[in-house]
């Protein structure tokens, strides 16, 4: 999108409001935790890790042409690091903590972004399932040993009116740097 019109609601929450096609209103509420908090979405019990921003995106009036499809969002992540002897990787996948979602996670050293992506959303008022789909591939994402980039879409089924999704994303800093089959390293070597 490439106009949003920005309000301040205060120190740790921002609003994002754009227009798509003289139609379709999208709202992106994103708050910042500082601290370990509790929070609902579509009745799921939600913990909020330090230094995370939680992402509640409303969408009203989509003009779908039939009632049998779907819409998908997509969202972009991104780590780079100017360092030129780093390494990265990324991974996604279905959580472990028994959330109900899917994550993605880049890191590059000892520095990585987490994505959660809820398997649920609010559809016309009801709470609805959703599905989260890596789309990588199909989008040519960046992965070099200082750059990573993520494409993650999350899959809507129609609606009448407005639809909620709450993706959040964390940076963490971990204990081991990136070190396995999947890492993408620049080589010292002039042969590799």
């Amino acid at each position: 999108f490439d106009k949003w019109n920005y309000t301040k609601i205060n120190n740790s929450t921002s609003e994002y409001k754009t227009i798509l096609g003289n139609i379709v209103n999208i709202t992106t509420t994103i708050q910042w935790f500082e601290k370990m908090t509790n929070i609902s979405f579509a009745n799921q019990n939600l913990i909020m890790n330090p230094s995370s921003l939680k992402y509640t995106i409303e969408i009203k009036k989509y003009p779908f042409e039939s009632p049998l499809n779907h819409l998908q969002l997509i969202l972009s992540a991104e780590l780079e690091s100017n360092n030129d002897g780093s390494c990265s990787e990324k991974d996604f996948g279905e959580t472990s903590t028994g959330d109900n979602s899917d994550y993605i996670k880049i890191q590059i050293d000892k520095v990585s972004l987490y994505g959660r992506f809820i398997k649920r959303g609010i559809i016309d008022s009801k709470i609805s399932p959703v599905t989260n789909t890596l789309l990588d591939s199909d989008l040519n994402s960046i992965q070099t040993n200082s750059k990573s980039q993520s494409y993650v879409g999350i899959n809507v089924n129609y609606f009448n009116e407005r639809v909620y999704l709450d993706p959040d994303f964390s940076v963490l800093l971990n204990g081991n740097s990136v070190s396995n089959s999947k890492s993408i390293c620049k080589s010292n070597n002039k042969l590799s």
